[in-house]
C-alpha cells in the first residue's frame, strides 16, 4: 500500500527534475552567449549581475512555459510565489551544474577562466 502512494510522487519527482534539467540547460546555454561575449564580459566583470539576470530570465521562461515546480509536485494552482521559487531553483541548479562540470570534468567556461585570472570568485 505504501509503495502505491509513493510511486506516483516518485514519478512526479522524476518528471519534474527532467523538465527542470532541460530548462536549466537551455537557459544556461542561451545566456552563455550573452555572458561569454568578450566585450560584455569586460563591461559586466565584477558587477555581480549574472545571478540576478539568470533569476529574472528563469522567471520569465518559467512563466512563459507554465512551469511551476510546486504545481507538478503537489497539484497546487500556479502562483507568482511558485514561479519565483522555480526561478530560484533554476538559477541554483545552473550554478551547481557549472561547479559539477568544472570540478568533475575540468571543463570551464570562458567567463570562469577569465574571472579566475582576474582573481574574482565567480560561479
Amino acid at each position: 500500500m505504501e509503495t502505491e502512494i509513493l510511486l506516483p510522487l516518485g514519478d512526479r519527482v522524476i518528471e519534474t527534475l527532467t523538465y527542470l534539467s532541460a530548462l536549466v540547460i537551455m537557459i544556461e546555454r542561451g545566456l552563455a552567449m550573452f555572458f561569454e561575449n568578450r566585450w560584455l564580459a569586460k563591461f559586466l566583470s565584477g558587477k555581480g549581475l549574472k545571478g540576478p539576470v539568470v533569476i529574472l530570465v528563469s522567471f520569465f521562461v518559467a512563466k512563459w512555459a507554465n512551469f511551476d515546480v510546486f504545481v507538478f509536485l503537489f497539484d497546487h494552482k500556479a502562483s507568482v510565489v511558485g514561479l519565483i521559487l522555480t526561478a530560484l531553483l533554476i538559477a541554483g541548479f545552473s550554478a551547481a551544474q557549472h561547479q559539477l562540470i568544472a570540478q568533475k570534468f575540468g571543463i570551464k567556461s570562458k567567463a570562469l577562466i577569465e574571472s579566475e585570472k582576474n582573481g574574482e570568485n565567480a560561479k
